[in-house]
């Protein structure tokens, strides 16, 4: 679910995820929106496994594909970070079945925002550059 404020999180198991942890304790700071998207376990580009760890100093959570920048983060910002493994299987590869997520760092709070909206976006670029820098995409979900 897209949690105003927050963070993306696809929920498989509703009324079991995190999600409705945060919607239940944190209905002050962050508003439900709906689904942000919905992974297709079914597409066999879905093949690559979403690293997910816990930052407790923020209180969210920080998404990686790459293995790599998972290692760096497991051995060098283990103070911060809580790896918490595979969140999902997503897609690395841009094709008609799959869809672009964007990352972007916020270097106030030191925290991560994702979205698979490109109009929400170029408005975050257009508008919040001072808070956020685009990373770029992040990973692909096949639909």
């Amino acid at each position: 679910a897209r949690l105003l404020g927050g963070e993306i999180r696809v929920v498989s198991n509703p009324g079991h995820g995190s999600s409705d942890n945060v919607i239940n304790t944190l209905w002050s700071v962050y508003r439900f929106e709906g689904p942000a998207y919905i992974v297709n376990p079914a597409n066999a580009l879905n093949s690559q496994d979403l690293y997910r760890f816990y930052n407790f100093k923020a209180g969210v959570h920080f998404y990686t594909a790459n293995a790599a920048e998972r290692d760096h983060v497991i051995n060098a910002l283990g103070g911060v970070y809580r790896y918490e493994g595979p969140a999902y299987r997503i897609s690395l590869v841009s094709d008609a079945t799959t869809f672009p997520v964007y990352r972007f760092y916020n270097f106030k709070a030191g925290v991560h925002f994702y979205t698979a909206s490109a109009a929400e976006r170029d408005n975050v670029i257009n508008t919040l550059g001072g808070v956020y820098h685009y990373e770029g995409v992040a990973y692909y979900v096949g639909r």
